[in-house]
């Protein structure tokens, strides 16, 4: 049965009349009658008591409309998702970067590559509240996330390793557990999101640390290491270079992690260019396909 023949019917049934539901299709009202009938043997019983020149659906026929409404929406949003796919897509992206890692801007060199008509413009942010739909299309950002106007997805993660001096006490430890640090001086970098990482994990494991120097350069970061016997919390990709002055000890707790998650807005729309941009990511950074958007 052809599918125009069941958008007929659908018509026919809102209208109650053949010969308003072939002026609505431009059609002669003998041809419209002529697809009623096709569709009525199809299915091999009557959809309407005639009564005059009006028609109404009987019990059967509610029931086929129904089920046609509902397979043709199905079959009208598949459509269309399917005719968004072949779209090239273009236009402005805006893409924060709340969480540096190299595995960010290299993925986002790729997908530059890879659709030239997306213009990006990537932009560091220290703090996520001060985000929203209008500064940016979507944004890389690590644990804890405080807005809640975003929806994020884990994109990747990496393990807190203990920074000391060469001749720190713990420096020739194979390992350290982080009730160990509680008695210990803490350098710490200057943005907020990293200081409530190291304060997080701290005091999911008794403490408060005691945090004695921040600073967002790391050779004074490490001048303190150097002169105070301090410790320091850090993920290695925030570290600037192998350094022989320096010792770096895995911590025992597996959990201690940053973990860098790809976020977006809710209730909001994404445009063809940040679908393309997720679609990438989650192949790159192997994240579980996204389900099917809701209806607008």
């Amino acid at each position: 049965m052809e599918l125009d023949y069941l958008r007929d019917f659908v018509k026919i049934a809102h209208l109650g009349s053949i010969s308003r539901a072939a002026e609505a299709s431009n059609v002669t009202q003998p041809a419209m009658s002529r697809i009623l009938s096709v569709v009525e043997d199809e299915i091999g019983v009557k959809l309407f008591d005639r009564e005059n020149r009006s028609l109404h659906l009987n019990p059967a026929g509610a029931v086929v409309l129904q089920a046609v409404i509902e397979s043709l929406s199905i079959l009208d949003n598949a459509c269309e998702r399917v005719r968004g796919l072949a779209k090239v897509p273009s236009g402005n992206l805006k893409v924060a970067v709340v969480s540096l890692h190299p595995n960010v801007p290299l993925f986002i060199a790729d997908f530059a590559r890879r659709f030239p008509d997306i213009r990006i413009d990537a932009f560091p942010v220290d703090d996520e509240t001060t985000l929203n739909p209008s500064v940016c299309d979507l944004c890389f950002i690590s644990s804890p996330i405080s807005n809640p106007a975003l929806v994020f997805e884990r994109a990747f993660s990496e393990p807190l390793r203990l920074v000391v001096a060469k001749d720190h006490p713990l420096a020739s430890r194979a390992s350290v557990g982080l009730a160990e640090l509680c008695h210990y001086e803490f350098v710490c970098s200057d943005r907020r999101r990293y200081r409530a990482l190291v304060e997080s994990y701290c005091i999911m494991a008794g403490f408060v640390p005691h945090i004695g120097f921040v600073h967002g350069n790391f050779s004074m970061q490490r001048g303190h290491l150097m002169l105070r016997k301090s410790v320091m919390l850090t993920p290695l990709s925030l570290l600037e270079a192998p350094d022989p002055e320096l010792a770096i000890v895995p911590l025992e707790e597996e959990y201690a992690q940053r973990v860098v998650h790809l976020a977006t807005w809710r209730n909001v729309r994404p445009s063809l260019a940040v679908q393309a941009f997720l679609t990438a990511a989650r192949i790159r950074f192997d994240l579980p396909a996204a389900p099917a958007p809701a209806s607008p």
